[in-house]
């Protein structure tokens, strides 16, 4: 949140904006900010646009995604980029490593790339996510010409239960309707009382910031930069 109250920060992205909650969350504490949502669901854009009407909103491409984030309009475009939970379900580290290419390309100088993502002391793998080190997306991104400015975990110890012994029930029960895995875990996320336990587990845990070191199971917050020059 600091980074998108600077001043200096007055384009922002929100790569992989779903339904657009966080434009709006953002959007309604800091106006005057210049919005744009990317996301890869036209439904899901659908919902952003109500939400957000006045903001700019982007279907992203399922082939040539890299080549997408570097078209004309977009390159040099933003001054913070940031993503949620995004990184985690594509599979291959090529793609992986060719979108943090493609974002590079949308910062200005100096601007800042965000992500949050579930990271771990091995790497975890589904039909339809993966979870990382936190070092692998440190590798891909410097190895992109981005630098590191911050490095945090971020993890609830009363939420890791909740999210071994609970959320799945929760998965489960969508999976069970038809849902495939993605869709599941995305309508568990909008069940009132998925996010009210969730809530609660967090609550119930008194310390939420850890050194990302790698040897722990949570989500990483990084921040990366273009050079200046």
């Amino acid at each position: 949140m600091p980074l998108v109250a600077q001043p200096q920060t007055k384009a922002v992205c929100d790569f992989g904006c779903g339904d657009g909650w966080y434009i709006q969350f953002f959007d309604q504490r800091f106006p005057g900010k210049k919005w744009t949502g990317i996301d890869i669901s036209q439904g899901m854009l659908d919902q952003a646009i109500v939400r957000s009407p006045n903001a700019r909103f982007m279907l992203f491409p399922s082939e040539n995604q890299e080549g997408y984030l570097t078209q004309p309009g977009l390159a040099g475009a933003f001054d913070l980029v940031y993503s949620i939970a995004v990184f985690a379900h594509i599979l291959n580290d090529a793609d992986v490593a060719g979108l943090f290419c493609g974002l590079a390309e949308t910062l200005s100088a100096g601007g800042k790339l965000v992500i949050f993502e579930q990271t771990g002391p091995r790497r975890v793998a589904g039909s339809s996510f993966c979870r990382r080190l936190s070092s692998d997306y440190k590798r891909i991104a410097e190895s992109r010409g981005l630098v590191i400015q911050s490095s945090a975990l971020i993890m609830f110890p009363a939420h890791v239960i909740f999210e071994r012994r609970i959320a799945p029930k929760f998965y489960a029960y969508y999976a069970d309707s038809g849902e495939n895995d993605f869709l599941a875990r995305m309508r568990a996320n909008h069940n009132r009382l998925f996010r009210w336990l969730s809530r609660m587990a967090i609550q119930l845990s008194p310390k939420s910031v850890w050194p990302d070191t790698g040897k722990l199971w949570g989500n990483s917050l990084i921040v990366f930069q273009k050079p200046k020059s």
